[in-house]
């Protein structure tokens, strides 16, 4: 029984590590998103001559964008990838819970007339 504790303790960390993965794949989804949308706006100011051209700023902005698209796909895979495994080791999990047997414990009823079924001498029924 202890080594079945220790294996679901194990899954349980390893959900935690995929889970911190996951959202760190999140953080950079939104950052490549950022880069993405700054490029495109930069790309834009120069069409609608918001901005004067300018080589670097023009090469920048392009570079942003596909930076941006592939570090937002690369983190998309992955990050759908340890949702899977997440998933995964979840139902594992709970399928070695299930194994456990364990049995319901019930609850003895208050006794009548006694809030909370406390009992006037200190104890609990």
């Amino acid at each position: 029984m202890a080594e079945i504790g220790d294996r679901i303790a194990r899954i349980e960390d390893e959900i935690i590590d995929l889970a911190d993965r996951a959202e760190n794949c999140r953080k950079v989804m939104i950052a490549a998103r950022i880069g993405m949308i700054g490029g495109a706006a930069a790309l834009a100011a120069f069409i609608f001559g918001i901005l004067r051209f300018d080589g670097l700023v023009f090469v920048v902005a392009v570079t942003a964008i596909l930076v941006g698209i592939v570090t937002y796909g690369s983190n998309k895979s992955t990050r759908e990838q340890l949702l899977a495994q997440i998933a995964e080791r979840k139902a594992v999990r709970a399928t070695m819970i299930d194994s456990l047997r364990m049995d319901t414990v019930i609850s003895a009823s208050p006794r009548p007339g006694l809030p909370n079924g406390h009992d006037p001498a200190g104890g609990t029924s």
